[in-house]
């Protein structure tokens, strides 16, 4: 009776080491050591790496030399191309991702006066990275690094917005504190603090508010950096409105009321815009979607235009290779290709009726 092989867990055969793939010689010792004729009953490895077809053609008995080298040559070829086809898509999406900065770096200059110029300049760069990563792919099997193209893409453009936004606030409050800054010197000298300073006061504030939105490339934070200093500045408003003794204790709740109205106004102006500027995000995420699935479609049709080509091609070698069996008599020979030749013909309709829109 054959010896017993004993293994205490499952054990790798082919391993990828350092990037070069090489056999186990413990699983080749037990393989080595089985004489008996054996069933597999399972592989396993990564995804989409051939598992099921070789098990198929590991269905027989082992004994065979020959089909084993075919067999373990099979696994090792099966395996390089998944790591091949890995290893050019992720430098396929490397480029795209290259190409989107150069783009990016070149095009941008923040901060950008509104959201939607920061996003239409993305937007181009985007359309020509993917246009990058479909030339330089190669067989992306269920579109793993496109999605992966799709979320680094993302990522860039939100980090790009974040830029965009620090940009635009610091350039803000360098403003304020060269416009404002000699006013806020007044008030600490007094000069507002008589009566009639409180309208004196008012229109300055209003002279420099109008200087300040008259600056160029403030940017997408130019009114929420506005508001937040001049509500930072309500307490020294009402301190000079409180000891202006031209203003009657009503007109002065009046006052107060009308700054209150004013500022709740400007707040709801920035809700607006914020929703806006969520709107358009949305929006935007909506046209990458379909930028990447109008390339895809396009580059799915060119494939299949292609390989209809090539059948066609195949399909005219075969007729002429069956035809000349045919006058040599080789009539056993003949039929196995026109067997060959109608499988083709059926899947070659089947691609010509399968239109990708």
């Amino acid at each position: 009776m054959a010896s017993e092989i004993h293994m205490t867990g499952p054990m790798c055969l082919i391993e990828n080491t350092n990037g070069r793939l090489m056999a186990n010689p413990e699983a080749l010792k037990i393989l080595s050591a089985i004489t008996q004729p054996m069933v597999v009953v399972a592989i396993v490895g990564l995804y989409r790496t051939g598992k099921s077809y070789l098990m198929n053609k590991l269905a027989v008995e082992k004994g065979d030399n020959q089909n084993d080298s075919w067999i373990f040559a099979l696994a090792v070829l099966l395996s390089s191309t998944f790591v091949y086809n890995s290893i050019e898509n992720s430098a396929a999406v490397q480029k795209a991702i290259a190409h989107y900065e150069q783009q990016m770096g070149q095009k941008v200059q923040l901060p950008t006066e509104t959201l939607q110029e920061l996003l239409d300049l993305h937007r181009d760069s985007e359309r020509e990275a993917i246009e990058v990563f479909i030339r330089s792919s190669f067989k992306d099997v269920d579109h793993l690094f496109q999605k992966e193209l799709a979320a680094q893409l993302e990522k860039k453009r939100d980090d790009f917005c974040k830029q965009n936004q620090e940009a635009s606030s610091d350039r803000c409050s360098a403003l304020l504190q060269v416009i404002f800054s000699p006013l806020e010197e007044e008030v600490k000298a007094g000069i507002y603090s008589k009566p009639g300073g409180y309208r004196l006061f008012v229109q300055k504030l209003q002279d420099l508010k109008k200087k300040y939105y008259e600056e160029p490339r403030k940017g997408i934070q130019a009114e929420e950096i506005l508001q937040t200093y001049l509500k930072s500045k309500e307490s020294m408003t009402d301190a000079i409105l409180q000891t202006d003794q031209t203003f009657t204790e009503k007109e002065k709740e009046i006052e107060v009321e009308r700054v209150k109205a004013e500022s709740a106004q400007a707040s709801a102006k920035m809700l607006q815009e914020m929703q806006r500027k969520n709107e358009q995000m949305m929006e935007q995420k909506e046209r990458s979607y379909q930028e990447h699935l109008k390339q895809l479609t396009e580059k799915m049709e060119n494939d299949r235009v292609q390989l209809l080509k090539g059948q066609e091609r195949t399909l005219a070698l075969k007729l002429q290779e069956q035809e000349q069996l045919l006058k040599e008599g080789f009539q056993k020979e003949s039929r196995i290709m026109k067997n060959e030749i109608q499988d083709l013909q059926t899947k070659m309709r089947r691609r010509k009726a399968c239109t990708i829109s």
